[in-house]
């Protein structure tokens, strides 16, 4: 089963074979706060953190889909949405994946993309509320609201 949940759950999925969910928490901490130094120290915008975050994901998913899936395979992929900007990056990672399949190297798989938010898309302020407006214009399929059947619906139809 493939699951995209948030920028940050990259980094602790490759960390966690190594430290102990605690230090998982940890990073993610970490990772927060160098979000806010890059914004408010060295004036970089927080929706291109977003942009940059999210297509980093799903670079990685094509990257893990290419080593163990077959060609020509249609992928259902969620992407689970937390609040805040945690959201917004699920929101970018969803419109990259979108984006990535059918070109390149990545050509020969067929991606449905699903986003499922805990929030309501009208919910969302600044950067994420930017990136939740943004997928009305790429072909993702959003299911928003905290309703744990629509999760649980989504959970088994994904790859």
């Amino acid at each position: 089963m493939m699951w995209v949940r948030l920028a940050e759950a990259a980094a602790v999925c490759a960390c966690q074979r190594f430290w102990s969910w605690n230090d998982s928490m940890k990073l993610i901490a970490n990772l927060a706060a160098f979000d806010l130094e890059a914004i408010e120290e060295l004036g970089i915008a927080g929706l291109l953190l977003m942009e940059n975050a999210g297509r980093a994901v799903a670079s990685a998913v094509c990257q893990w889909v290419r080593q163990n899936e077959p060609m020509n395979r249609e992928l259902n992929v969620v992407v689970l949405c937390g609040p805040g900007n945690n959201g917004g990056d699920g929101f970018a990672c969803a419109r990259h994946l979108t984006m990535l399949a059918g070109q390149g190297a990545f050509a020969p798989y067929h991606i449905h993309s699903r986003v499922l938010s805990v929030n309501d898309l009208d919910d969302y302020t600044g950067d994420a509320a930017t990136n939740a407006a943004l997928l009305a214009h790429y072909p993702v399929r959003v299911l928003a609201g905290p309703a744990i059947e629509l999760l649980e619906k989504c959970v088994a139809e994904a790859d």
